[in-house]
């Protein structure tokens, strides 16, 4: 069937259903007979600002002999208006094994019959509904869009968790350290759905010390059968132990041994083990650039070596080239220790130059 065909068909189809719903409107029937799109309404003023929002699907299947608004779109809002039109009957289904397109401006034509006020629409979903007609004897599959979901997943992974905050806790009483234990627990398919309950979970055994690694617990399932023991795996692991502050420390201070603790690395310290120091003898000299709470990790970025230049000192500025030294002098704009690189400026022609420290007030000027 050609695109002019198919148009002039779902004319006429919609031509039925103005003409459909003519019948339907001015039909005499009983008054517990008529439903509830078809009783008369006057307007009123909460009318006047109630709104429905009426999205359109992109597709619908239709299993009736009519096709009714709530069958292509998703209706929301003023239930008021909603009551007048959930079950408005738009016109004849397709045939079996056919299509047929109802856009906004169809709709809308026909809620105008009804005495809808445009202005009490607010449109969304899309532009048009592809309506199909299926019935039980036909072999016609519409073509459904579906949402895949893995909900055997989401469970495995709600188990899991279930299962680590039961072994932390037995942790914790065994080893009396409240650790943050990372804990990844093998949960069984078959032990899945009743594992989702933690008070399912009457008891807890196993395990082996230093409590890391590989392990293996017991849980005892509460199960309609009765109580049943069940072995699960995990790989239990805590956090490092990295140097930290014993006290609050300023600013500028220079670190010595009474300075410094082990602390563990918890992920609430939001850091690194890698931009921690796990050797003390590394920080022992170093002087911090920022101030350090008390158990803080002290961090590689946190510590230099000891300022020797200040803001707005005097420096002797070196300007090697080749086997010749030319010798002027500055001032620092910036604070630095024993070859961190500052910035500094040239007296007289105010020039500002990158340049590593060399000593005590001694600036060796760097090439850009």
């Amino acid at each position: 069937m050609n695109n002019r065909s198919s148009n002039t068909i779902d004319s006429a189809w919609k031509a039925v259903g103005r003409c459909f719903l003519g019948v339907f409107v001015s039909a005499p029937v009983y008054a517990q007979q008529v439903p509830a799109w078809q009783k008369p309404r006057g307007p009123t003023n909460s009318d006047s600002l109630a709104t429905v929002r009426l999205a359109l699907k992109p597709n619908a299947v239709c299993e009736k002999n009519i096709v009714e608004l709530d069958d292509i779109a998703d209706l929301s809002g003023s239930e008021a208006i909603l009551q007048a039109i959930r079950d408005l009957p738009l016109g004849p289904a397709p045939i079996a094994g056919s299509r047929q397109t109802w856009t906004q401006s169809d709709v809308l034509q026909l809620l105008k019959l009804r005495g809808i006020d445009e202005k009490n629409i607010r449109w969304g979903g899309e532009s048009s509904c592809l309506v199909s007609r299926q019935d039980a004897s036909s072999d016609y599959i519409s073509p459904i869009e579906f949402t895949t979901t893995n909900l055997a997943t989401q469970s495995g992974s709600m188990a899991e968790r279930t299962v680590a905050s039961v072994v932390s806790n037995y942790l914790v009483a065994k080893s009396s350290d409240a650790a943050s234990w990372t804990i990844k627990p093998i949960v069984p398919a078959e032990h899945i759905k009743t594992l989702l309950q933690k008070r399912l979970i009457k008891g807890i055994a196993g395990g082996q010390e230093p409590w890391t690694g590989e392990q293996r617990f017991t849980l005892l399932l509460q199960t309609p059968q009765g109580d049943q023991p069940i072995e699960i795996v995990a790989n239990v692991s805590v956090p490092s132990m990295v140097w930290g502050a014993t006290g609050p420390l300023a600013k500028g201070h220079v670190l010595v041994e009474n300075d410094l603790k082990l602390v563990r690395l918890t992920t609430a310290m939001k850091a690194k083990d890698v931009d921690c120091f796990s050797d003390s003898a590394e920080l022992i000299g170093k002087e911090l650039r920022r101030a350090i709470s008390t158990g803080q990790p002290i961090l590689l970025a946190d510590t230099g070596p000891p300022r020797i230049i200040h803001t707005r000192d005097l420096v002797e500025i070196h300007v090697i080239a080749g086997a010749i030294i030319a010798q002027t002098t500055g001032r620092a704009l910036q604070s630095g220790g024993l070859d961190e690189v500052i910035e500094v400026e040239v007296e007289g022609n105010k020039k500002r130059l990158a340049a590593r420290i060399v000593g005590g007030n001694v600036v060796e000027a760097i090439a850009r």
